[in-house]
């Protein structure tokens, strides 16, 4: 009975350290990696955009010429800005990959660690309620005559209620655990799909811009 009361007092403490060991070192460590590949994401998303613009004034340039008289130099100046161009969607095409395993890199990480993070709670949970259990099998009599003073009793009558309530916020935080854990996982299968999709298209790209350099040529001949 000694031993059963006494796990109460310690139990808190226990939890205390099982949170911790949530963000261990291995756990620093990877959030650590997540903010270097947060900033090279952020580096490629700004690329991309550079790229954007760049694109978008071989855009005009095209429409301005297009406008102009159908003759072979504005054809020529045409088709070298549609190349120019095609390279521009390929270069773009190549940074979102990039950007796109670097978001998956990131996201293995978080559900890697959301899932250390949900065995280590695990864990506790099972602690507290075997000492929850074992606590509630004694009963009132056996509790009373353990204690000296009717001080010491109400004391362990708190911590029962302490633990049940600590038992109460880490069932509810496991289960947040695990709804951001379940909706990573489903971002990381929809940035696969967007993988798959970017490689086509960088396929077709690539096609493409072959074909114009071809039209261009035969305007040279």
């Amino acid at each position: 009975l000694g031993f059963i009361l006494g796990s109460m007092a310690v139990v808190a403490p226990v939890l205390a350290l099982a949170e911790g060991d949530a963000t261990s070192t291995a756990a620093v460590e990877a959030t650590s990696t997540v903010d270097s590949l947060r900033g090279r994401i952020e580096e490629k998303n700004k690329q991309i955009e550079a790229i954007e613009q760049e694109i978008a004034g071989f855009q005009k340039e095209i429409g301005k010429v297009g406008r102009e008289a159908a003759t072979l130099s504005n054809q020529i100046k045409i088709t070298n800005a549609a190349i120019s161009s095609l390279s521009g969607d390929i270069r773009l095409t190549q940074r979102r990959i990039e950007a796109t395993q670097l978001n998956l890199e990131q996201l293995g990480l978080e559900i890697a660690d959301k899932e250390k993070t949900i065995g280590g709670f695990q864990l506790t949970l099972a602690e507290l309620m075997r000492t929850i259990y074992e606590r509630e099998s004694v009963s009132v009599i056996e509790i009373l005559l353990a204690h000296p003073t009717l001080s010491t009793f109400f004391n362990d009558v708190e911590n029962v209620q302490d633990l049940s309530g600590s038992l109460y916020k880490e069932l509810k935080y496991l289960q947040e655990v695990k709804t951001a854990l379940a909706k990573e996982k489903s971002d990381r299968e929809a940035q696969r799909r967007s993988l798959v999709g970017l490689k086509n298209e960088l396929n077709d790209q690539k096609t493409i811009e072959e074909t114009a350099k071809k039209q261009k040529s035969d305007l040279l001949k």
